[in-house]
């Protein structure tokens, strides 16, 4: 589980970044995802899979480690679905 310092960073940054559309239900499925995997093989992929993300309403936010001094700073990759039904994934 990530931590919640790590989550409430994303959030905050997730809430900052607008989106072009707003997520409908039932969008992420196989096929979906297999266009995301295909965005990895370039150097830019990230990017890439941040625009292609975003255009179906979903936020792709990056965050390095928090500072040392931050209890349960660490976190590998998340991803959740709010209340009001937009989802974050974060690295």
């Amino acid at each position: 589980m990530p931590s919640r310092p790590w989550c409430w960073e994303v959030l905050a940054r997730a809430n900052t970044m607008p989106l072009p559309t707003a997520y409908k239900s039932g969008t992420v499925d196989l096929e979906f995802l297999l266009k995301v995997v295909k965005l990895s093989w370039s150097e830019a992929g990230p990017r890439l899979a941040q625009e292609f993300l975003g255009k179906h309403g979903i936020h792709l936010v990056c965050v390095e480690h928090l500072p040392r001094n931050t209890p349960g700073r660490r976190c590998a990759a998340a991803c959740w679905q709010h209340a009001g039904d937009r989802p974050d994934a974060a690295l």
